[in-house]
């Protein structure tokens, strides 16, 4: 029973100690505008299945796909499809945030 009681402790050691940060320091995403309403909607839509992409990810003539793309992702995966009106605030977002024309 001390046996199993040491191993334990010495697992949870060990991954405690595989979790130091101080060893690999954190990648932040830096969004533009990030305390802005239209931010909020666009980190709260999309992070309900992955990490919202940076604006620059897409110029402005790809995001309106994406955005449909994704929408229909929502309704395949029975997630509710966003509201116009959120949609609307985050396609604006992106347009306006969206990466230079080339």
């Amino acid at each position: 029973m001390k046996c199993i009681a040491l191993l334990s402790g010495i697992i949870l050691v060990l991954g405690v100690a595989g979790c130091d940060s101080g060893s690999h320091p954190k990648q932040t995403v830096d969004y533009p505008e990030m305390g802005s309403q239209a931010f909020q909607n666009y980190r709260a839509l999309c992070s309900v299945c992955h990490v919202p992409p940076r604006t620059t990810t897409h110029t402005a003539a790809q995001w309106p796909s994406v955005i449909a793309r994704m929408q229909q992702h929502r309704v395949e995966r029975r997630i509710a499809p966003m509201a116009a009106d959120r949609m609307a605030a985050v396609r604006e977002y992106l347009l306006r945030n969206a990466a230079r024309e080339r």
